[in-house]
């Protein structure tokens, strides 16, 4: 598709960031400008998730975006499974270990389809 005609993609609740990595920093400003909530990872995690994310998607199923170490993203993508969400975009930005990423609902999949023999 030609730029200007993509589909728009749909925006996050929260953006979750490493306050250690200037690129997260830059990532968070931007996300602010666009109207999405912030959570730092220095923030008290297990209160961000149980308060949070675990509430809000056991209500509604929304996106949240971050960039974060890969440990952390792999700490919250467990967790999010037992929301059926899961990680729908992941991007190592440069060499020190930052990740961008999107967690999201895990698509419905369709009953498998019978394979009849020949």
């Amino acid at each position: 598709m030609p730029a200007g005609n993509e589909p728009a993609r749909p925006q996050p609740g929260l953006f979750i960031f490493d306050e250690r990595f200037p690129d997260a920093v830059a990532l968070s400003r931007q996300a602010i400008l666009d109207g999405v909530r912030l959570a730092s990872t220095r923030d008290v995690f297990t209160n961000l998730w149980y308060a949070e994310l675990d509430m809000g998607w056991r209500r509604t199923p929304g996106i949240v975006a971050g960039a974060t170490t890969d440990r952390t993203l792999h700490i919250l993508e467990t967790l999010a499974l037992d929301r059926q969400m899961r990680v729908t975009d992941r991007t190592v930005i440069g060499g020190d270990g930052l990740v961008c990423w999107t967690l999201g609902p895990a698509p419905r999949h369709r009953a498998s389809q019978k394979v009849t023999g020949a």
